[in-house]
């Protein structure tokens, strides 16, 4: 989880550069960010009615306090007029081998998926013991619990 006061700009443009990475269709992306007035535009909304009362224009104040499909667009456009691809953005902005991450991120989760799955199996193993082991002294397993009385 990552959030700013605002959670539009820095924030905004962070995750819309990651869901790109990660193959996020362009629309998508766009209503995500656009999602963001649904949320920061009511918590300011007595801000924006204290400007505008003040007679200011409430255009204004909710281009500050909300988004606008031109403010990703522009963060895109620059983008690609600096870096070409958002691998490249990646890469060469912010020094992060996405591809390369990515795979190792992969590999963790794997590593962890075998080490649960390793303590499932002793579990399981050692349950199975504990069964025959019981089984083994005499004892056995009513089909249902006998009712206390």
């Amino acid at each position: 989880m990552f959030h700013c006061t605002t959670g539009k700009d820095r924030t905004g443009w962070a995750a819309a550069a990651l869901l790109t990475l990660l193959g996020v269709p362009k629309e998508t992306v766009m209503a995500d960010y656009m999602r963001t007035n649904d949320y920061t535009l009511p918590q300011f909304k007595h801000a924006i009615d204290d400007f505008v009362a003040a007679g200011g224009d409430r255009a204004i104040a909710v281009a500050v306090f909300g988004v606008k499909p031109e403010y990703l667009d522009a963060s895109f456009d620059e983008m690609q007029k600096q870096y070409g691809t958002i691998e490249g953005y990646f890469s060469e902005a912010l020094g992060i081998d996405a591809a390369g991450d990515m795979l190792n991120v992969l590999l963790l989760q794997e590593k962890a998926l075998a080490s649960q799955s390793q303590v499932i199996q002793l579990r399981n193993a050692r349950l199975a013991n504990r069964i025959n082991l019981h089984l083994a002294l005499g004892g056995s397993f009513d089909a249902a619990p006998a009712a206390s009385q």
